[in-house]
């Protein structure tokens, strides 16, 4: 049927209006899901945490976020068929979660209450205050208990575990313990007296009575507790905040933008104040959730404990190497003793076997370096090649454990520094200064060191900072073949300068990619051995300077870039 030329052209403009006005179908492959936990109710976490998508849609170029609230069983399914991109959950969900689907933390959420910050949260154990027969935890033995849901750590674990600490065991303690679901519930339940006790999350009750819910004064704390500076009711210890975590299919450079989005989040925006926060901090130290859990054997520390001697082995394994070689020493030099050596050599000798027996409790420094010199002692002595060759093992076995141990004293004392010294310094001369005391190795492998470092590059760093560049151009050379060419350059990303180093051995396999800055993680092709404790020291170096550190896969071919991002020094700050 023809159209009548009026029609047809009015057509034609409804077709050009819709291809350039309406939105586009394929604009949905860029929509990504956050699951949030609901401790309070679907309902609740829409409400409050629209606005933070809305944030991060805005923020993070092409791309669209949005909202999937879950209570405690959805969000394990979630995880686990990979319907969510990122994860917000409390500390307890995230260390299972992490353990058994590899998500990885990349903020820590800061809660607001009364114009202030705070990135800890513990328990309190409530009843009615006119229950004249609980008033303090030992009278909750026969009692009624509700908690919030048996994977709850706010609305459980926490108290469970002071409850326990007291000499109350949960499991057999109560007449009875059951489960609202939501933080809420578990409130009303207590106010009505159908359960003689609950369990909830600090800030629960202060949010209900501002919202108009609940009066204060309806409610008595059990095991009240008094911290410094901290505003709400509390019965137990505290630990940190919520964590936001990317899902192991998320892409590292989508969760750098995500991150750096939500550390850069001012507290007064809307969607801090619609989700009643106080914007974001780097990833906290969730140690203290490890001990509870271990403590407890939960999650992935059920069989803590209770272990195979495969296990045992593998769990200390440097406890194995160091018996071997001191086996192989003792042994070594019984074939060197002979008939003719005196009494007072012979007494030296058993000695050296009297250190066997007290290894266990002396320190790991002195027995190998004590290794270390009689080792040196037999190679000046000896003139038979095969025992040569065995002293030379020894002595390489024994470099390789004091380097171990340097780098795990290290990282310990890192692991214990709160925060560094701070200094204005350019970067690009940090890393020419770093790169000239590697031109034996390059020399030695004929590697090409380009360095992509033309300007000033200010930033707020401490002087460790050049372990952190050491030990990646370090690495680069070790693993890339000879001939090839090693690439550092810095780039401007906004708030940060991020420094890449590349290289072109073999890469990294997606795999490890999330694992590789874990202690004792290597994850070499070549046989290439190591501590495997480098790229945790750098790991812990860049969060003491609230920075980021990744590892991708090197776009140009072969290899990998790792790469760390330091802020910028504030506009027009001078350089030292």
């Amino acid at each position: 049927m023809k159209l009548h030329p009026i029609v047809a052209r009015f057509s034609l403009l409804l077709m050009l209006f819709g291809l350039l006005f309406l939105p586009i179908a394929s604009c949905e492959e860029n929509v990504y899901v956050i699951g949030i936990l609901s401790h309070r109710g679907p309902d609740h976490s829409l409400n409050t945490l629209a606005k933070t998508a809305e944030y991060l849609s805005d923020e993070v170029p092409e791309c669209n976020f949005e909202i999937m609230p879950l209570d405690y069983d959805e969000i394990f399914d979630a995880v686990s068929n990979e319907e969510v991109d990122f994860v917000l959950t409390d500390p307890f969900l995230y260390v299972e979660l992490e353990s058994t689907y590899g998500i990885n933390r990349i903020a820590t959420l800061k809660n607001r209450w009364d114009g202030n910050a705070y990135t800890e949260y513990g328990g309190v154990i409530i009843t009615r205050s006119d229950n004249t027969n609980v008033n303090e935890l030992s009278d909750l033995k026969g009692k009624s208990l509700m908690a919030v849901d048996e994977h709850s750590f706010g609305g459980f674990w926490i108290a469970v575990r002071t409850m326990e600490q007291s000499g109350i065991d949960h499991r057999r303690d109560f007449s009875h313990i059951s489960f609202g679901k939501t933080h809420d519930a578990v409130v009303y339940a207590v106010r009505s007296g159908s359960v003689d006790a609950g369990v909830i999350r600090t800030d629960v009750l202060e949010q209900l009575e501002a919202e108009g819910k609940i009066n204060l004064s309806e409610f008595k704390v059990i095991n009240q507790q008094y911290v410094e500076g901290f505003p709400f009711l509390l019965s137990t210890e505290l630990y940190p905040e919520w964590a936001f975590s990317k899902a192991s299919s998320t892409s590292l450079d989508l969760s750098e933008e995500v991150a750096i989005a939500l550390l850069s989040m001012p507290s007064d925006n809307i969607a801090a104040q619609s989700g009643n926060y106080a914007g974001w901090t780097i990833p906290l130290d969730y140690a203290p959730v490890h001990d509870l859990m271990r403590e407890l054997r939960l999650g992935p520390y059920e069989n803590y404990g209770r272990v195979s001697l495969d296990e045992a082995i593998a769990q200390h394994w440097y406890w194995v190497v160091l018996f071997f070689m001191l086996l192989v020493l003792i042994v070594t030099y019984d074939r060197l003793t002979t008939e003719k050596i005196k009494k007072a050599e012979l007494e030296r000798s058993n000695k050296l076997k009297d250190l066997f027996t007290d290894i266990m409790r002396h320190d790991l420094l002195n027995p190998a370096g004590a290794i270390k010199g009689f080792n040196d002692v037999l190679y000046f002595k000896e003139e038979d090649d095969e025992k040569i060759k065995i002293i030379k093992t020894i002595d390489r076995q024994t470099d390789k454990l004091i380097s171990m141990i340097d780098s795990a004293a290290k990282l310990a004392k890192l692991e214990s520094s709160n925060e560094l010294e701070l200094s204005k310094k350019d970067l690009g001369a940090v890393i020419r200064n770093v790169a000239e005391s590697f031109d034996h190795g390059l020399m030695e492998k004929n590697i090409t060191l380009e360095l992509a470092t033309p300007g000033k590059y200010p930033s707020r760093v401490n002087e460790i900072i050049e372990e952190v560049f050491s030990n990646l151009m370090s690495n680069a050379i070790k693993y890339s073949p000879e001939g090839s060419r090693i690439k550092v350059e810095i780039i401007d990303a906004g708030a940060y300068w991020k420094v890449h180093v590349i290289d072109n051995g073999d890469g990294v396999i997606d795999e490890n990619k999330s694992r590789i800055f874990e202690r004792f993680t290597r994850a070499d092709r070549k046989g290439i051995k190591g501590s495997g404790l480098g790229l945790a020291i750098v790991k812990r170096i860049i969060d003491l300077h609230n920075g980021f550190v990744g590892v991708n896969d090197n776009p140009e071919g072969k290899g990998s870039v790792f790469w760390v991002a330091l802020k910028k020094c504030d506009h027009g700050a001078g350089m030292h």
